[in-house]
Protein backbone atom coordinates (compact mmCIF):
# COMPACT_ATOMS: atom_id res chain seq x y z
CA UNK A 1 0.00 0.00 0.00
CA UNK A 2 1.56 3.26 -0.78
CA UNK A 3 1.14 6.40 1.27
CA UNK A 4 -0.61 9.03 0.51
CA UNK A 5 0.35 11.92 -0.64
CA UNK A 6 1.99 14.16 -3.18
CA UNK A 7 6.62 14.57 -4.24
CA UNK A 8 5.93 18.09 -5.38
CA UNK A 9 8.09 19.80 -2.88
CA UNK A 10 8.95 17.41 -0.48
CA UNK A 11 12.21 15.55 -0.54
CA UNK A 12 14.20 12.37 0.50
CA UNK A 13 17.91 12.15 1.97
CA UNK A 14 20.72 10.41 -0.33
CA UNK A 15 23.67 8.97 1.04
CA UNK A 16 26.28 8.45 -2.10
CA UNK A 17 29.42 6.80 0.03
CA UNK A 18 32.75 5.84 -1.28
CA UNK A 19 35.14 3.70 0.50
CA UNK A 20 38.20 5.48 -0.27
CA UNK A 21 40.02 3.45 2.11
CA UNK A 22 40.31 0.53 -0.20
CA UNK A 23 41.32 2.03 -3.23
CA UNK A 24 41.82 5.79 -2.90
CA UNK A 25 39.98 8.50 -4.19
CA UNK A 26 37.30 8.01 -6.37
CA UNK A 27 37.42 10.41 -9.32
CA UNK A 28 34.61 12.19 -11.21
CA UNK A 29 31.84 10.59 -9.37
CA UNK A 30 28.66 10.43 -11.25
CA UNK A 31 25.19 10.08 -10.60
CA UNK A 32 22.33 8.74 -12.69
CA UNK A 33 18.66 9.03 -12.74
CA UNK A 34 16.58 7.13 -14.85
CA UNK A 35 12.57 7.19 -15.33
CA UNK A 36 10.18 6.13 -17.80
CA UNK A 37 10.29 8.35 -20.79
CA UNK A 38 6.98 8.79 -21.24
CA UNK A 39 7.18 11.53 -18.21
CA UNK A 40 9.81 13.35 -20.78
CA UNK A 41 7.02 15.20 -23.44
CA UNK A 42 7.94 18.64 -25.55
CA UNK A 43 6.96 20.55 -22.77
CA UNK A 44 8.32 18.70 -19.96
CA UNK A 45 10.60 16.62 -17.84
CA UNK A 46 11.15 15.35 -14.81
CA UNK A 47 13.05 17.97 -12.45
CA UNK A 48 15.69 16.82 -10.41
CA UNK A 49 16.70 19.00 -7.37
CA UNK A 50 19.93 17.60 -5.52
CA UNK A 51 20.78 20.25 -2.52
CA UNK A 52 23.60 19.30 -0.42
CA UNK A 53 23.80 18.86 3.55
CA UNK A 54 25.27 16.48 6.13
CA UNK A 55 24.25 12.98 7.72
CA UNK A 56 21.20 13.93 10.20
CA UNK A 57 20.86 17.67 8.89
CA UNK A 58 23.87 18.37 11.22
CA UNK A 59 26.74 15.74 10.51
CA UNK A 60 25.66 12.69 12.75
CA UNK A 61 23.34 10.30 12.54
CA UNK A 62 23.53 7.00 14.51
CA UNK A 63 27.05 6.82 15.43
CA UNK A 64 27.97 7.87 11.29
CA UNK A 65 29.26 11.66 11.42
CA UNK A 66 30.21 13.57 8.45
CA UNK A 67 31.85 16.66 8.98
CA UNK A 68 32.25 17.89 5.36
CA UNK A 69 29.20 19.75 3.15
CA UNK A 70 29.40 18.44 -0.17
CA UNK A 71 29.75 20.53 -3.88
CA UNK A 72 26.62 21.29 -5.50
CA UNK A 73 26.13 18.63 -8.44
CA UNK A 74 26.24 20.05 -11.82
CA UNK A 75 23.98 18.71 -14.13
CA UNK A 76 25.33 17.00 -17.31
CA UNK A 77 23.23 15.79 -19.54
CA UNK A 78 19.67 14.07 -20.51
CA UNK A 79 19.89 10.62 -21.53
CA UNK A 80 17.60 9.46 -24.53
CA UNK A 81 15.50 6.20 -24.64
CA UNK A 82 17.87 3.57 -25.29
CA UNK A 83 20.66 4.62 -24.09
CA UNK A 84 23.13 3.68 -21.22
CA UNK A 85 25.42 6.25 -18.82
CA UNK A 86 29.46 5.78 -19.86
CA UNK A 87 31.96 5.18 -17.74
CA UNK A 88 35.15 8.04 -18.32
CA UNK A 89 36.83 5.33 -20.62
CA UNK A 90 33.35 5.45 -22.84
CA UNK A 91 32.58 2.14 -22.20
CA UNK A 92 28.75 1.96 -20.46
CA UNK A 93 27.78 1.49 -17.40
CA UNK A 94 26.73 -2.15 -17.22
CA UNK A 95 23.33 -3.23 -17.90
CA UNK A 96 21.31 -4.30 -14.63
CA UNK A 97 17.77 -4.11 -16.55
CA UNK A 98 17.05 -0.49 -15.60
CA UNK A 99 17.94 1.02 -19.26
CA UNK A 100 16.69 0.28 -22.72
CA UNK A 101 13.35 0.55 -24.44
CA UNK A 102 11.27 3.06 -22.31
CA UNK A 103 13.53 4.63 -20.50
CA UNK A 104 15.13 7.86 -20.40
CA UNK A 105 17.93 8.98 -17.85
CA UNK A 106 19.63 12.18 -16.27
CA UNK A 107 23.19 12.85 -15.44
CA UNK A 108 24.82 14.45 -12.73
CA UNK A 109 28.34 15.21 -11.62
CA UNK A 110 29.47 15.10 -7.58
CA UNK A 111 33.21 15.87 -7.92
CA UNK A 112 36.08 13.52 -6.55
CA UNK A 113 35.32 11.34 -3.51
CA UNK A 114 38.57 12.23 -1.61
CA UNK A 115 41.32 10.48 1.20
CA UNK A 116 41.36 10.31 3.93
CA UNK A 117 37.47 10.21 4.15
CA UNK A 118 36.25 12.05 6.84
CA UNK A 119 33.23 9.55 7.67
CA UNK A 120 33.18 5.96 9.41
CA UNK A 121 32.67 3.43 6.99
CA UNK A 122 30.17 0.38 7.84
CA UNK A 123 28.47 -2.65 6.09
CA UNK A 124 24.95 -1.33 5.44
CA UNK A 125 23.63 -4.46 3.79
CA UNK A 126 20.76 -5.63 5.91
CA UNK A 127 20.32 -3.81 8.71
CA UNK A 128 21.96 -0.37 9.86
CA UNK A 129 25.51 -1.30 10.91
CA UNK A 130 26.86 -1.12 14.67
CA UNK A 131 30.12 -1.22 13.55
CA UNK A 132 32.32 1.39 12.07
CA UNK A 133 35.95 1.54 10.40
CA UNK A 134 37.17 5.59 11.25
CA UNK A 135 38.09 7.92 8.30
CA UNK A 136 37.56 5.21 5.87
CA UNK A 137 34.27 7.03 3.47
CA UNK A 138 33.59 10.23 1.88
CA UNK A 139 29.91 10.25 2.67
CA UNK A 140 27.98 12.89 0.34
CA UNK A 141 24.79 14.04 2.02
CA UNK A 142 21.84 15.37 -0.37
CA UNK A 143 18.13 16.27 0.14
CA UNK A 144 16.43 15.13 -2.99
CA UNK A 145 12.96 16.24 -4.54
CA UNK A 146 11.46 14.84 -7.62
CA UNK A 147 8.90 16.39 -9.37
CA UNK A 148 7.75 17.68 -12.94
CA UNK A 149 9.73 20.62 -14.64
CA UNK A 150 6.28 22.89 -15.15
CA UNK A 151 6.27 22.56 -11.10
CA UNK A 152 3.58 20.01 -11.15
CA UNK A 153 3.51 16.69 -8.71
CA UNK A 154 5.22 13.44 -9.66
CA UNK A 155 3.39 11.42 -8.07
CA UNK A 156 4.02 7.82 -8.62
CA UNK A 157 6.67 8.39 -10.81
CA UNK A 158 9.21 5.35 -9.99
CA UNK A 159 13.10 6.32 -10.50
CA UNK A 160 16.24 4.36 -10.04
CA UNK A 161 19.23 5.95 -9.05
CA UNK A 162 22.93 4.55 -9.92
CA UNK A 163 26.55 5.94 -8.61
CA UNK A 164 29.82 5.17 -10.90
CA UNK A 165 33.33 6.29 -12.21
CA UNK A 166 36.86 5.44 -11.25
CA UNK A 167 39.57 5.41 -9.06
CA UNK A 168 43.46 5.66 -10.17
CA UNK A 169 45.53 2.79 -10.15
CA UNK A 170 49.27 3.25 -11.10
CA UNK A 171 49.21 4.90 -14.37
CA UNK A 172 45.92 3.91 -15.62
CA UNK A 173 42.23 4.54 -14.39
CA UNK A 174 40.00 1.76 -12.42
CA UNK A 175 36.02 2.01 -13.39
CA UNK A 176 33.22 1.49 -10.61
CA UNK A 177 29.96 1.22 -9.86
CA UNK A 178 28.14 0.41 -7.12
CA UNK A 179 27.14 -3.34 -7.22
CA UNK A 180 23.36 -4.07 -8.74
CA UNK A 181 22.40 -4.69 -4.92
CA UNK A 182 23.36 -1.27 -3.93
CA UNK A 183 21.90 1.14 -6.13
CA UNK A 184 18.14 2.21 -5.96
CA UNK A 185 14.46 2.73 -6.99
CA UNK A 186 11.15 4.00 -5.79
CA UNK A 187 8.18 5.65 -6.75
CA UNK A 188 6.78 8.84 -6.61
CA UNK A 189 4.98 9.25 -3.50
CA UNK A 190 5.45 10.61 0.10
CA UNK A 191 4.95 10.48 3.74
CA UNK A 192 5.46 13.38 6.53
CA UNK A 193 8.86 12.83 7.46
CA UNK A 194 12.51 12.58 5.02
CA UNK A 195 13.81 9.08 5.39
CA UNK A 196 17.13 8.55 4.32
CA UNK A 197 18.94 6.53 1.21
CA UNK A 198 22.39 5.84 0.60
CA UNK A 199 23.87 5.01 -2.52
CA UNK A 200 27.50 3.37 -2.15
CA UNK A 201 30.76 2.47 -4.08
CA UNK A 202 32.24 -1.41 -2.80
CA UNK A 203 30.43 -4.56 -0.99
CA UNK A 204 29.66 -2.78 2.07
CA UNK A 205 26.88 -0.19 1.33
CA UNK A 206 23.02 -0.63 -0.06
CA UNK A 207 22.74 2.35 -2.18
CA UNK A 208 19.12 4.19 -2.08
CA UNK A 209 17.25 2.02 0.17
CA UNK A 210 15.74 3.40 2.96
CA UNK A 211 19.34 3.06 4.79
CA UNK A 212 18.52 0.15 7.15
CA UNK A 213 16.91 -1.91 4.52
CA UNK A 214 17.61 -4.42 1.77
CA UNK A 215 17.46 -2.55 -1.98
CA UNK A 216 13.50 -2.91 -2.73
CA UNK A 217 11.16 -0.14 -4.40
CA UNK A 218 10.36 2.41 -1.86
CA UNK A 219 8.08 5.94 -1.44
CA UNK A 220 10.00 9.08 -2.42
CA UNK A 221 9.74 11.09 0.75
Amino acid sequence: MQPAGSSAGQSFRLWAIGNVAAKGTIEDVKLAVAYGAEYRTADRDIAVELVPTLVGGDGEYLGVTDASLPQTPVWLQAGTENTVPTLGDGSRLPSHGEYGPGIVWQEFGLGDFTEPGDSPLGDFTGSFPTSFKANAAQINVYDVSVRFSDGSSAHGVRVHFDLYNHVMAGNHAKYKFAPFSHDADGTGDIVPEPETWTAGFGMVFVACACVWYRRRKRSLV
